[in-house]
């Protein structure tokens, strides 16, 4: 089946780890659409158990990448990483019985990583780029 979901090329970082996992969670968002539409409900479930764990894990991983470079905005994006996770916890749990209801949940999850590369990711790539740290070019 075709991708509804894109990361649209403006939103690649010059981090290959941090835009494969972006990726990795647009592809879920989309193996979950392609169930909807073959009305696989049994597998949208298992592919949506999916997602909290990867972006949670996503979540930890550039927050370690960031204290380990002493990202003055640390705090800031920790925070907006912990409420994008206490939205999607609710999101994840909700009532789940239409299939309007669940593509609404995959269009509010890639909203939730096209908002985290916008207001964090990108501030941290253009950090990573002015202090010369080779991580921006991996």
């Amino acid at each position: 089946m075709v991708s509804k979901f894109h990361l649209p090329d403006a939103f690649l970082l010059r981090f290959k780890k941090i835009d494969k996992d972006h990726q990795g969670l647009v592809d879920v968002i989309n193996r979950c659409d392609d169930a909807l539409s073959s009305n696989s409900f049994n597998k949208f479930e298992e592919e949506i158990k999916t997602f909290y764990p990867l972006i949670a894990s996503h979540f930890r991983y550039e927050e370690a990448l960031m204290s380990a470079v002493d990202y003055d905005d640390l705090e800031t994006h920790r925070d907006h990483h912990l409420a994008a996770l206490v939205n999607l916890r609710e999101m994840c749990k909700s009532n789940r019985d239409s299939i309007e209801t669940k593509r609404h949940i995959l269009i509010s999850m890639f909203d939730k990583i096209i908002m985290d590369i916008a207001k964090a990711d990108m501030m941290f790539d253009e950090f990573l780029i002015e202090n010369d740290y080779k991580l921006a070019k991996r």
